[in-house]
């Protein structure tokens, strides 16, 4: 213990005042003679006095006494005040040192991390991840004070102690803080964290949010959670609003391109219950008109939506086909929306013709294609050697016709020794041509019907039937041919699947009507010669034939995808047109008999 701090409490001869001792005279002397007496004029009326009394009492033997114990009040009321000046500039430095460890703090946040790489660490064993709850203190940067020396009153030099943040720091009611322990923080920390909605938010140097509980009056810290929500929450709107923009993107350009090839290939343009020839629009062209011309005709007629791409589309066309020259009729023409771009093309293109006006042609289901061509000719739509090229190798645009290559028909559908490439695709409808109009446009006509008849649903059910679309007709075509009204359509077209899907004891589908169109004439009722070698003839080919035989209606197609369920395999045509089914050749055969003998 200093001897400065307890000044205030001893005499000059180390003795409290409680002790009862007096002073030898000779030493009593000696002290006065060391004595200084201040001046009278100096200090209050108090010390005035005083030093009358010590100046007397020195010059008097007999107050002795009297000026020794003024000199140890005196003493004692120095001491009081050198004390009382130690313990304020004690409290000056206190106060300094607060003010330096708080700025000291913000600049220790900078390098906390610095700091902490430097000091000891404890080895931690690895867990396996799970949330981890961090105490606040972990991440708050901790003040660290600069060491000072600092020099107490009485002369001594007294060093400071560092604060650090293991060690207990005093309060100002004289308490201390526990010892705070380091405590290790990753990212993985904050990650796993999830937010109390009961904590505080604040924020970090780095800019991220993190969430806590302040310590309590006693210093024990309150758990924490930490997040990066601000982060998460703006990359999700992000994600959103990316996935927003595509799908608005995908919709437009989608919508577009459906748009723009419904009205190239008229998929879905009957949007009207109105039959055909009332949707019918005459436009007038002028002399002269170019294919920009005519695209905004029959865009103000509302015959298309999309000019610009019928004038792409027909300019590619006019460069592919040999017989479009680029000129358009002039004057009025008849169109209907419900054309396609290439019938359109060729309806308003000006071909080199010898007649005009047009011709209306209806064409009866079951007509051949020779037929067919026959009937056109006739009512002067053409000549018959100029159809060949439209008929075995122009290529058409449709899903269909796709299928109608070398490699996927029989060779025998490009040989007009036995048959046709279009055989059973001249759908029978009834048509306005003009007259000597180009072979590929008028047999376009019947494309585009064909087309839009054979439906989405049709080519479905083709699959489900394991069979393409061309053997679909080439039956539809045999059914046509046999039948003599609806109802014998899809009881002769479950005779025809039953064989087909038994095979094996039924590999010969036996139908007359296509030894009829191998030998190009009906020879009789009975006067068949079944055994001829033909590609076409059932009784010697097993399976279908290698195409169609006619030109099928709807009724006829519709009965060769769905035909009636039955455990028939046998028919016969009576000579009155009744038609009678079997099961077994014998019930067939006694069919056969007794018509005959009728």
């Amino acid at each position: 213990m200093d001897s400065n701090k307890n000044s205030d409490n001893m005499n000059v001869n180390g003795n409290t005042p409680s002790e009862k001792s007096e002073v030898p005279n000779t030493d009593k002397n000696s002290l006065l003679d060391k004595l200084t007496v201040p001046p009278a004029s100096d200090g209050d009326a108090p010390e005035r006095e005083d030093s009358t009394k010590m100046a007397a009492g020195k010059n008097n033997p007999n107050d002795t006494d009297e000026v020794i114990k003024i000199f140890q009040k005196k003493h004692a009321a120095n001491a009081a005040n050198a004390a009382n000046a130690a313990h304020a500039a004690h409290a000056a430095n206190v106060a300094a040192d607060q003010h330096h460890d708080t700025a000291y703090s913000h600049v220790k946040d900078n390098h906390v991390i610095e700091n902490r790489a430097k000091e000891p660490q404890t080895p931690v064993v690895k867990k396996a991840p799970e949330p981890t709850r961090v105490n606040i203190d972990a991440v708050k940067p901790v003040a660290h004070s600069i060491p000072k020396q600092q020099q107490e009153p009485g002369g001594h030099e007294n060093n400071k102690p560092v604060p650090s943040e293991t060690a207990s720091q005093p309060k100002a009611n004289g308490s201390h803080d526990a010892p705070k322990k380091n405590v290790g923080v990753s990212l993985d920390d904050f990650n796993r964290a999830s937010v109390s909605p009961s904590v505080t938010s604040k924020k970090t140097r780095s800019g991220h949010k993190f969430s806590g509980k302040k310590s309590d009056n006693n210093g024990a810290d309150g758990d924490v959670k930490v997040a990066f929500l601000g982060s998460t929450t703006f990359g999700i709107i992000k994600i959103v609003l990316y996935i927003a923009v595509v799908a608005v993107c995908v919709y437009f350009v989608s919508t577009t391109v459906i748009n723009v090839a419904n009205d190239i290939f008229a998929f879905l343009k009957n949007g009207t219950a109105k039959p055909l020839e009332e949707q019918n629009v005459t436009i007038v062209i002028p002399e002269g008109a170019t294919t920009e011309d005519v695209a905004q005709i029959l865009y103000e007629a509302g015959v298309i939506k999309y000019p610009w791409v019928f004038e792409v589309y027909a300019n590619f066309r006019i460069e592919r086909r040999s017989y479009l020259t680029g000129e358009y009729l002039t004057g009025e023409v008849t169109v209907n929306p419900m054309m396609n771009y290439d019938t359109l093309i060729n309806t308003v293109s000006d071909y080199e013709r010898t007649q005009t006006g047009t011709v209306r042609i209806t064409i009866p289901e079951g007509l051949t294609v020779n037929e067919t061509i026959d009937l056109l000719v006739e009512n002067g739509v053409g000549d018959k050697e100029d159809y060949l090229e439209a008929l075995q190798s122009f290529e058409y645009e449709y899903r269909f016709a796709k299928e109608l290559t070398p490699d996927k028909l029989s060779e025998y559908r490009f040989d007009t020794d036995y048959s046709y490439r279009l055989e059973g695709y001249l759908f029978p409808d009834t048509y306005d041509f003009y007259l000597n109009e180009n072979p590929i446009s008028a047999l376009d006509k019947f494309l585009v019907n064909f087309d839009r008849k054979f439906e989405d649903e049709f080519y479905e059910r083709c699959d489900e039937l394991g069979m393409t679309v061309d053997e679909i007709i080439t039956l539809a075509s045999m059914i046509e041919k046999e039948g003599n009204n609806a109802e014998d359509y899809y009881y002769i077209s479950s005779v025809f699947h039953n064989r087909l899907n038994n095979s094996a004891d039924f590999p010969y589908l036996n139908s007359d009507a296509t030894v009829q169109y191998a030998l190009g004439e009906r020879t009789g009722m009975y006067g068949l010669d079944t055994s001829i070698d033909h590609p076409y003839n059932t009784y010697k080919n097993k399976g279908l034939p290698p195409g169609p035989i006619c030109n099928p209606g709807t009724e006829a197609i519709y009965a060769a995808l769905y035909p009636y369920e039955t455990s028939y395999y046998y028919f016969y045509t009576k000579k009155n047109g009744e038609t009678v089914y079997s099961r077994t050749y014998q019930e067939h055969q006694n069919y056969i008999n007794a018509d005959k003998n009728s």
